[in-house]
């Protein structure tokens, strides 16, 4: 063989190697699985999560609208403004089980226009929250890019998949810590 068909052959394996590793790198990360210990438990939530989505998702939220450093409850009009808008807007879902706030839907757009989307799904026992999901939209909230963390009732992380942001400013550990749930009907 000649060096200049071996030196070819190396500078193709080494961009190979140099495109393989880029393309890893720009994926989302994995998410790690639960360790044993709290397994049982995520699973629980999970299904009391999905439980209280299936039950409140065909009943119409309240929403709320972020606007001039207050929230306000919103028309399905004013929403639609604050979603166009897409630029410093934060927009909130609240969705009743029965007499108690159980699914919190949040979304916001930072200056530049970039999205960001928070679930909360809380305990109907006490309005503590159950599980948190964070993705860059409301679309990508059930899908396998999205962070998730799960709590005890007394607002302890029990396990947070890798990416997930504990101090989000959406978080709320209690229902009654959002920032607009005194505006809430």
């Amino acid at each position: 063989m000649s060096r200049k068909l071996i030196a070819n052959g190396l500078v193709a394996c080494c961009l190979l190697g140099a495109l393989v590793f880029f393309a890893a790198s720009q994926s989302p990360a994995a998410t790690s699985q639960p360790p044993a210990a709290v397994a049982s438990q995520v699973e629980a939530i999970d299904t009391n999560c999905l439980a209280i989505q299936d039950a409140v998702m065909a009943l119409k939220p309240t929403q709320l609208v972020y606007a001039n450093s207050t929230w306000k409850i919103a028309s399905d009009a004013d929403v639609t403004v604050a979603e166009r808008t897409k630029a410093s807007v934060m927009i909130a879902s609240v969705y009743e089980q029965g007499n108690n706030y159980a699914w919190v839907l949040w979304h916001a757009w930072d200056q530049k226009g970039n999205q960001s989307a928070t679930q909360l799904c809380f305990r109907q026992q006490d309005g503590s929250l159950e599980r948190a999901k964070q993705a860059a939209d409301i679309s990508s909230l059930n899908g396998a890019a999205a962070a998730v963390g799960y709590y005890t009732p007394g607002g302890a992380i029990i396990y947070q998949s890798d990416l997930f942001e504990v101090n989000d400013s959406k978080i709320a550990k209690k229902i009654t810590e959002l920032p607009f749930y005194k505006e809430l009907p």
